[in-house]
């Protein structure tokens, strides 16, 4: 199974995602709770993506606003847009762990076939996560990641070092 890239309208969907941020926000309390309960893109309701929201924002004069332009943002995304890099990933010859959030947007098939096309690839799924792991389920990423390192990289340094 190879997936497609993300296409033009997934770009759009970003776009007008950006324009529904309710800007500037009047105080971190509101950031919290706008990107862990209210945002339309949310559901289930995550707190711990509020928290990180709160990571990137800084306080301007007129209220909070994200650290990054929005454009630069969706520009930095075009790349995937057409080209899905399957090709790209052959050629990445490190251990890389690629890690799912069961209630992510990155599906399993998809996941599973970078897996399968990255020559050192290894994988993971973490229960009652989304896109931001490390946020909505730390302990379980943190044993994935060691997991990981234990078994692919670790290993592999004592017989280089001898």
């Amino acid at each position: 199974m190879r997936a497609a890239a993300l296409g033009e309208a997934s770009q759009r969907e970003w776009e007008s995602w950006f324009r529904s941020w309710p800007l500037p926000f009047a105080s971190l309390a509101e950031v919290r709770k706008w990107f862990g309960e209210d945002d339309p893109w949310v559901d289930p309701s995550r707190p711990t993506r509020g928290d990180f929201y709160t990571e990137i924002m800084e306080e301007r004069g007129d209220g909070w606003r994200p650290v990054f332009a929005r454009r630069h943002m969706l520009r930095s995304r075009a790349p995937w847009i057409l080209d899905a890099h399957w090709e790209e990933l052959t050629q990445v010859r490190c251990p890389t762990l690629v890690v799912r959030g069961l209630e992510g947007e990155l599906g399993r098939a998809e996941a599973q076939e970078m897996v399968r096309v990255l020559p050192r690839g290894s994988y993971a799924e973490i229960p009652d996560a989304g896109h931001l792991v490390p946020w909505d389920q730390p302990t379980a990423w943190y044993e994935a990641v060691e997991r990981f390192l234990e078994e692919s990289v670790i290993p592999r340094q004592r017989t280089e070092t001898g």
